[in-house]
């Protein structure tokens, strides 16, 4: 059940909480509330990393985001620009559940041989 509190939003607790009874006392502050039954939501992040352009990198990568059960939303590698330059750059959006989730990839891809640099975009 929720009960509304002065200053604070709703405070939620179960039905067997020893709090609600001492809450009773104004009944008109309590509020019937649920846990939403949907499925996890997520959020999309947009992202460039900067790796080396070697084989297997694109592999690393999706691997890293399988293994945190990160869906990609899309992908697209190409090497950077410039005669001299020998890396890659890879935009993608994931649908991420949290911000938990989010740093555990980020931290991931960086570990990997040959990552450069890692920076989330922000949508405009």
């Amino acid at each position: 059940m929720g009960y509304v509190t002065r200053g604070k939003g709703v405070a939620v607790h179960s039905v067997s909480c020893a709090n609600v009874q001492n809450l009773m006392y104004e009944v008109e502050r309590k509020i019937d509330v649920e846990w939403a039954r949907t499925a996890v939501e997520t959020f999309p992040v947009k992202m460039v990393v900067h790796t080396a352009d070697r084989p297997g990198m694109l592999n690393q990568l999706t691997t890293v985001l399988v293994n945190e059960q990160t869906n990609i939303r899309s992908l697209e590698a190409r090497a950077e620009d410039g005669r001299a330059s020998e890396g890659a750059v890879v935009d993608m959006t994931l649908e991420v559940k949290d911000k938990k989730q989010l740093e555990r990839v980020v931290s991931a891809i960086r570990r990997i041989s040959g990552v450069r640099d890692v920076e989330r975009v922000n949508h405009q």
